[in-house]
């Protein structure tokens, strides 16, 4: 039962990574790069993942810690001049017209996956000098994850409404488009947006890959991190370039983002119910 919920897990971590490369190979595509072809953008992201992901526990905590300021300066920048510009009709009504518990619900789940990667903390717990203080750690996180998309939600919607949204592939980069610095210091914020947007996507999908090489790993016994690593490109690969166009692309993503981090969200429940059963507590030396 325990292989077969690795298994699984790390299957849904597998597909994650195709799709978010594929995603990650779009965006640079229609914003920075238009001639690059899109099986570049993707194989050079892999490529640098599965350079990195067999290496020690250490080194994945060290490139997520030097990664962090370069991710949200840039978002810092961009969210504070925008403020100003937020207009407080386009919240109105709050709910929204005729809510439902299951539209509710659908949004909530995708928004999950956002921040879904938090069960990679796991992985590395038993690395830890001072595991107790890793649940610590954990909340913390996902605090500041969820701060930052309920922030960039709130500003994007608040300065172009909703139906302007909808029209949008990617609204935060056209809002800093929007962002002036004084004296001309920055003329193009949306270049730098970008620059710290790839650094989110290098980590976020450096963390899907450290998942599933270890859980693969556990399941089929394999020692060797890099084995699994480089087996599991070309699968990815295969993934990511499945969707023909970028509408069939967001409709895979999001609906692997309902259905996909069912498990995600119920392995713990399932653990915590088999220690009940079993009348056994854990205890974190």
């Amino acid at each position: 039962m325990e292989k077969i919920t690795s298994f699984v897990i790390a299957t849904v971590f597998l597909v994650f990574i195709g799709l978010e490369a594929r995603h990650y190979a779009e965006t640079i595509q229609g914003s920075v790069l238009p001639n690059t072809p899109i099986h570049a953008s993707i194989i050079l992201i892999l490529l640098l993942c599965l350079s990195t992901s067999f290496q020690r526990v250490d080194t994945f905590a060290y490139i997520h810690f030097f990664y962090t300021p370069f991710i949200l300066s840039p978002i810092l920048v961009i969210l504070i001049p925008s403020f100003q510009d937020m207009r407080l009709y386009n919240f109105t009504p709050i709910l929204g017209n005729h809510p439902t518990w299951g539209g509710f619900m659908k949004g909530a789940v995708v928004v999950a996956q956002a921040i879904g990667n938090i069960l990679v903390i796991t992985m590395i717990i038993p690395f830890m000098q001072k595991p107790k203080k890793a649940i610590k750690g954990a909340l913390w996180g996902l605090l500041v994850g969820g701060l930052v998309v309920i922030s960039l939600t709130t500003v994007t919607v608040g300065v172009f409404g909703e139906n302007e949204v909808k029209n949008m592939y990617w609204p935060f980069l056209n809002l800093g488009r929007m962002v002036n610095i004084p004296a001309d210091v920055l003329s193009r914020i949306d270049a730098i947006l970008i620059i710290s947007w790839i650094y989110g996507v290098f980590t976020t999908l450096l963390s899907y890959y450290f998942f599933m090489v270890r859980g693969f790993s556990e399941v089929f016994q394999v020692e060797h991190y890099r084995k699994i690593s480089i087996l599991a490109a070309p699968i990815i690969y295969l993934i990511s370039i499945l969707p023909d166009d970028i509408y069939t692309m967001y409709d895979y993503i999001l609906w692997f983002s309902r259905y996909g981090i069912v498990p995600l969200l119920a392995y713990p429940y399932i653990l915590l119910l088999i220690a009940v059963i079993r009348k056994k507590k854990g205890a974190i030396t």
